[in-house]
């Protein structure tokens, strides 16, 4: 169920100014995501939906930038592939990433859709917040979730985990640090 946020501001009887800008397809380029990895054809739900979407020029742009070995800070539209962008890179260059999502919330429903480009690329994902940490530890062990955690390829977490940890590099307590 879709909630309309104007009209429930308005049966509250709230006093407010509403703005709507229109949206902006991005501009997209003559390759499409599965020219580069053909395996998103095989995969899940997910890889299979994006395999033949053909790559948003900030995409491609963004791949060439980081492929050259520069840093890409990418703002771009909601939905608008920001994911997939650094994912592709990941992919193909084998490179590991841990990634840092605002909110629980944002970083929990991309490790859907991450997690099943993974699979069906060879790859491993995992979230780690406070919640996770502990279910993990407990049923690993500290040092069996610093193990785990540095065997993966993707690492998703959050601002205020990422925070919380760095503050034990020094101490040797990290379980980010092999990121």
């Amino acid at each position: 169920m879709t909630l309309n946020s104007l009209e429930i501001l308005r049966k509250l009887h709230y006093d407010f100014y509403s703005f709507k800008e229109e949206a902006i397809e991005p501009e997209q380029v003559e390759l499409k995501l599965s020219d580069l990895l053909p395996l998103l054809k095989e995969g899940g739900e997910r890889s299979r939906a994006i395999a033949d979407c053909k790559l948003y020029k900030h995409q491609h742009e963004a791949l060439a930038a980081l492929r050259s070995g520069e840093n890409v800070i990418l703002i771009s539209g909601t939905g608008s592939g920001k994911t997939e962008s650094w994912f592709l890179y990941c992919a193909l260059e084998g490179v590991r990433a841990l990634a840092v999502y605002p909110t629980l919330a944002l970083a929990n429903d991309q490790i859907i859709r991450i997690r099943d480009y993974s699979s069906t690329l060879g790859l491993s994902a995992e979230v780690i917040d406070a919640r996770r940490r502990d279910l993990l530890a407990k049923k690993l062990g500290m040092n069996g979730l610093r193990s785990f955690l540095s065997g993966l390829d993707i690492l998703i977490t959050n601002p205020a985990f990422l925070l919380s940890d760095m503050k034990k590099w020094l101490g040797g307590r990290s379980l980010l640090y092999p990121f």
